[in-house]
């Protein structure tokens, strides 16, 4: 599908800064419990896309944050099953009519590629919404505690205890995305960083002349051959410091009946 080859020939390098720089961005309003003045207000409003906002069930009856979480956690998966057809369907037409090795490895590369640069994009607006998700308001002097992304949602209701298994469950089964990633690049570790090659400058020659790679190459780029594993190391662990410190909060403040 064109959008999907479209995705694999963008920078990575820019994407991932943009990226990066936009949700610190966004999420410094929520986290720090300020709005921005205009026009920085109307520039975050536009930009809010990107925190795929437009999956919201606010308008449903009877919806909470509950529902919000969910419809963005099933997003990923949509558009991973639209990238696992395409790829299917064009094998199935590369094979009929007889195509090269050559083309198939290319059809394989770009909706991989897709399917990584898709997990990069979305992930962190997933696991924002998770969090968030279990980040509850207490009163002092008061048991009551409430979502503070949705007060309709009380923290201590048998609905939202069910909600916390729920939500740990998808958080547990996104954080295995990042630990994809450092799987297919410790499996290739040896084209990322060749030991024979006298230098960084033929490392990277070895490592951009290897078609192999092209699948996974949206994840090392940028990167140095011998710095392959920097960037979704640091991830992971960005990612796992922030699970614990959101579940500790919700075992200190939201006790299990």
């Amino acid at each position: 599908m064109p959008f999907v080859t479209a995705f694999q020939k963008i920078d990575g390098g820019t994407i991932k800064v943009v990226v990066a720089t936009v949700q610190i961005v966004l999420s410094i309003g929520y986290n720090l419990d300020m709005a921005w003045p205009s026009p920085m207000a109307d520039f975050t409003v536009g930009l809010s896309f990107i925190e795929l906002d437009f999956l919201s069930v606010d308008c449903l009856e009877g919806s909470n944050y509950h529902y919000n979480v969910l419809s963005i956690c099933m997003f990923p998966g949509i558009l991973a099953g639209m990238i696992l057809t395409s790829f299917f369907v064009q094998r199935f037409f590369l094979t009929a009519i007889q195509a090269s090795q050559a083309k198939k490895d290319a059809s394989f590369a770009a909706h991989m590629g897709g399917f990584l640069l898709m997990t990069y994009l979305t992930l962190p607006k997933v696991v924002s919404a998770q969090m968030r998700g279990l980040n509850c308001v207490s009163f002092a002097h008061s048991p009551e505690a409430y979502l503070k992304a949705d007060t309709s949602v009380d923290c201590n209701s048998p609905a939202h205890q069910e909600f916390i298994v729920i939500n740990c469950l998808l958080i547990l089964l996104y954080q295995l995305v990042p630990v994809m990633y450092i799987v297919v690049l410790y499996k290739n570790r040896a084209k990322l960083d060749p030991k024979d090659a006298p230098g960084e400058v033929e490392k990277l020659r070895q490592r951009d002349l290897d078609r192999s790679l092209d699948p996974y190459r949206f994840l090392f780029q940028d990167l140095k051959p011998g710095r392959w594993y920097h960037e979704v190391v640091s991830d992971l662990v960005t990612a796992l410091w922030k699970l614990c410190e959101t579940v500790s909060r919700v075992l200190l403040k939201c006790p299990f009946p």
